[in-house]
């Protein structure tokens, strides 16, 4: 929470330049010292000692405790397979006046596991034990490609992890639980496409979980309105089961449960750039999501009008900041309304995307909505040439029969992952031009 708010703060107070460099040192500074500390835990060197003795002791507990387990490989805490491992296609971005990549990944097995004196952290899927880390991996992601730090994960390789003490220390104690969280628990996409459809298997795990066990969730949820709004579409027993885990806090659970991840993108890369096979979906997982929530997001109007144009307008002080006010004004001027997603409810912002026929912005979680989109829409985003494999959005937009093309923009500092950029204003321009917007935005 700290970390988010400083980076918040310096966007906003510096040019957006000097915040990111200083943001990209910050985290460099961070990364290498994790990887020295794994080196030394590796090596069972002298350096062990001093790191155990010192500050930095106190960040990496237990250096030689734990061992790392794959979730996918830990068969004997595994109770059931929800769904099989299948291949499913994950697609590129697709440039204006071009065809994107398309690849069929591999969608690790959605499973059931049951783990005792498991320790969690809401915005994380890994389980600590006694002894032993357990690591939800990307199928084919290798060694020096991922970089699974979330939650108390400081970093890892295939043979050893670093806890933070910071978030171990004192944690909450339950008896039993069923947790549901992960990744990026506090971010709109992550939330909905990679937590929230777990739920889709509850049915299916009653015969492991009694209905007296709790369902332990990330307290963001509580304090998000859209999140806690996404509850409403549970069974009603289940919501008379939820308990909270603090954002600053771990969860040490005697009995706990978790179900693996039905879609998923690697968090974090150990290097630049991107690949398409750090990307998973179950399109019928990501269908069940759009089906459930737009059976209550177009029950009515929530007091909204349809806006055929859309154009996804962002606050300063967001990460990845462009030339916003030049677009704005090319995308006015062809009868696009600037919103600003995140001021909606999720029906509502469900239904502005249904609606819609045209909706224009910079790739960002507001784009997860292209999940609930009308098939005839047709969409226009961008990022960064060094970014152009990211398929998130673009592999959510073919599952619902959406057109979403993008531009390649220049970056300011291409080694650094939420550098500024610039769009092309020609070239937002002749997309527009190419359009039948007709006359009305309605």
């Amino acid at each position: 929470m700290v970390n988010r708010a400083l980076k918040l703060w310096l966007r906003r107070a510096l040019p957006v330049r000097v915040a990111n460099r200083l943001v990209f040192w910050r985290d460099r500074f961070r990364r290498r010292l994790a990887e020295w500390g794994l080196a030394c835990c590796l090596a069972k060197s002298w350096r062990c000692d001093v790191l155990r003795r010192g500050w930095l002791g106190k960040r990496f507990k237990g250096l030689n405790c734990f061992k790392v387990v794959w979730l996918d490989e830990a068969d004997s805490c595994k109770l059931a397979v929800l769904a099989s491992a299948e291949r499913h296609p994950v697609f590129g971005p697709a440039e204006v006046g071009k065809q994107g990549a398309v690849r069929q990944n591999l969608a690790a097995e959605v499973g059931l596991f049951r783990f005792e004196r498991g320790l969690v952290h809401g915005r994380s899927s890994h389980v600590f034990l006694n002894q032993t880390a357990v690591i939800e991996r990307m199928p084919e992601v290798a060694e020096g490609e991922y970089d699974y730090a979330t939650g108390g994960l400081i970093i890892n390789n295939a043979e050893c992890a670093l806890l933070d003490a910071y978030w171990a220390e004192a944690p909450l104690e339950f008896e039993q639980a069923l947790f549901v969280g992960g990744n990026g628990a506090h971010n709109f996409y992550h939330w909905l496409v990679e937590v929230f459809t777990k739920f889709a298997y509850l049915e299916q795990v009653a015969p492991w979980v009694d209905k007296d066990v709790p369902l332990l969730l990330p307290q963001e949820v509580l304090h998000t309105a859209n999140f806690l709004t996404c509850l409403r579409l549970l069974p009603f027993e289940w919501q008379q089961r939820v308990v909270y885990l603090p954002a600053g806090k771990m969860a040490r659970v005697k009995v706990l449960f978790t179900i693996s991840a039905p879609n998923n993108v690697l968090f974090n890369t150990a290097q630049p750039g991107l690949d398409l096979r750090f990307f998973y979906y179950r399109p019928a997982s990501v269908l069940w999501l759009r089906d459930r929530v737009l059976a209550e997001a177009l029950s009515q109007n929530w007091g909204l009008k349809p806006l055929a144009r859309l154009f996804l307008a962002r606050r300063r002080g967001s990460a990845r900041g462009y030339n916003q006010t030049e677009v704005e004004a090319c995308l006015v001027k062809h009868g696009f309304e600037p919103v600003f997603m995140e001021d909606f409810s999720l029906w509502q912002q469900a239904w502005l995307f249904y609606h819609a026929k045209w909706v224009v912005g910079a790739s960002g979680a507001a784009w997860t909505n292209i999940v609930f989109a009308n098939p005839d829409l047709q969409a226009l985003s961008w990022l960064p040439k060094h970014l152009m494999d990211f398929s998130a959005f673009s592999s959510l937009a073919k599952y619902v029969g959406c057109d979403l093309r993008f531009l390649a923009t220049e970056v300011d500092e291409p080694d650094y992952l939420h550098s500024s950029y610039r769009v092309n204003a020609a070239e937002l321009e002749a997309w527009l031009d190419g359009l039948n917007l007709g006359a009305d935005n309605d």
